[in-house]
């Protein structure tokens, strides 16, 4: 499977939730510190992690996460500041921390 930038390169930015109004600015900067500082760190033999999803929505991350099994989890971009969004599968549904 190809991970060479999950839901990052392939997406156009239609706004972003949680948008400070400039959710294209701030993709691009969350993009450049992401891929100058980050990206080194995550890459397992030229590829991301399954676990990494890029820049995914909430709703997105539920979506996938919806039919999983109880302590599955996925890592994101955040669309409001720079760092990432961890979502995992409980008992009670999808959570999201930051």
């Amino acid at each position: 499977m190809d991970h060479s930038l999950p839901a990052v390169e392939s997406q156009q930015d239609h706004g972003t939730e949680g948008s400070l109004g400039t959710g294209c600015r701030h993709r691009e900067m969350a993009l450049k510190w992401f891929m100058e500082t980050q990206a080194p760190l995550i890459l397992q033999e030229g590829n991301f992690p399954s676990w990494f999803e890029g820049f995914i929505t909430r709703r997105d991350a539920e979506e996938v996460l919806r039919d999983k099994e109880m302590g599955c989890f996925l890592i994101r971009l955040s669309d409001k500041a720079m760092g990432y969004i961890l979502s995992y599968r409980s008992v009670v549904g999808v959570v999201l921390l930051s």
